[in-house]
């Protein structure tokens, strides 16, 4: 849908100022699909966009300065917590591992459990995460649980 709306923004009857809007909710998109990257490339295309386009748009281009803040931000997190993923992972080893996708809201909407995550996390850490279970729950208690499983929280 979000490609759509780029296709309908490229045509005749719609100017920088629109393709910019239109790039700025792409990637706003973009950003709450955890496409970081691509939600930067997005914002930065925005950004020349709506300063080229010589209209007053002071309001999108801080609109855009500031999602493309969050984006730097999530990266630099992302950073941080691989190196201390790495860390762990270097004490507890590889295999048997419990891996926990946390969210700040609570309780969170469903709309942002985003579990396939976990896949994206397995595999870029090249973890084991044997027969444990995978799913929706409170923290603390699938933490209590892991050692029924022979799993180790790291």
């Amino acid at each position: 849908m979000a490609e759509r709306a780029r296709a309908l923004a490229e045509g005749p009857g719609f100017g920088d100022l629109d393709r910019a809007e239109a790039l700025y909710r792409i990637g706003c998109c973009r950003y709450k699909l955890s496409s970081i990257s691509s939600a930067l490339a997005i914002y930065s295309e925005a950004l020349t966009l709506a300063e080229s386009s010589g209209l007053p748009c002071d309001r999108l281009c801080s609109h855009i300065l500031e999602w493309r803040s969050r984006c730097y931000r999530r990266q630099r997190d992302f950073e941080a917590a691989g190196e201390d993923i790495e860390r762990a992972l270097s004490i507890t080893g590889r295999h048997n591992v419990v891996l926990l996708h946390c969210i700040t809201a609570y309780p969170a909407p469903e709309t942002e459990y985003n579990l396939a995550v976990l896949a994206s996390l397995r595999a870029g850490l090249g973890v084991d995460v044997g027969e444990g279970p995978v799913g929706v729950g409170d923290v603390e208690q699938l933490v209590r649980q892991a050692p029924q499983f022979g799993l180790r929280c790291a």
